[in-house]
């Protein structure tokens, strides 16, 4: 069940409410428990990749409930956006008042200034690069601080996150679950 839960994504249509609550589901079928930890890598690692800009901005998704406060908020804005409406410009008679009507775009604005979004988009992508430059870069997969692992050549291998033994996940990882193996042995 734990290599079930590690491959399910987030589908093209699956909501970020339905998609944890699925992954709260089959985690909570595991006959050992799952650290929140190890379910917040999963979910961060197998949540859809429109939602990573806005995290990437965010430095304390530090809980399952923050990345899904997050990613909701991110939702709602998306749908907000895609549900615009430009202005309509008044042109009839029926328009009670015409003063406060949209008009067309002003000769005298810069050209940069319009109502089409590609302003817009290239002031975004710039607040962006700049997000990302403050972003500092470590790559678990090589342990250096050069690049992070998006960026990575290295061959893609199952490693453990935590302290980089090959071939085991965090959460299979005898090394970093000493405590835990110690504590099963004993009962």
């Amino acid at each position: 069940m734990t290599t079930e839960i590690r491959y399910r994504t987030q589908g093209e249509s699956e909501n970020i409410i339905i998609y944890m609550a699925v992954m709260q589901a089959m985690i909570s079928r595991l006959s050992t428990p799952m650290s929140e930890k190890d379910q917040l890598e999963i979910l961060l690692h197998n949540i859809r990749p429109c939602y990573t800009n806005v995290l990437a901005n965010c430095t304390n998704v530090d809980s399952i409930n923050r990345l899904k406060s997050i990613c909701r908020n991110y939702e709602q804005v998306k749908a907000r956006s895609d549900n615009f409406k430009e202005p309509i410009i008044a042109i009839s008679s029926k328009t009670l008042a015409p003063e406060f009507a949209y008009q067309t775009a002003n000769k005298n604005l810069p050209k940069n200034y319009s109502s089409d979004r590609s302003y817009a988009n290239r002031l975004f992508a710039n607040i962006n690069k700049i997000f990302a430059m403050e972003k500092s870069k470590f790559c678990y997969r090589c342990r250096v601080d050069t690049h992070n692992m998006k960026e990575c050549s290295a061959e893609r291998v199952i490693f453990c996150f935590k302290c980089g033994i090959k071939d085991v996940r965090s959460t299979e990882c005898p090394e970093c679950n000493k405590t835990k193996i110690e504590t099963n042995h004993k009962n």
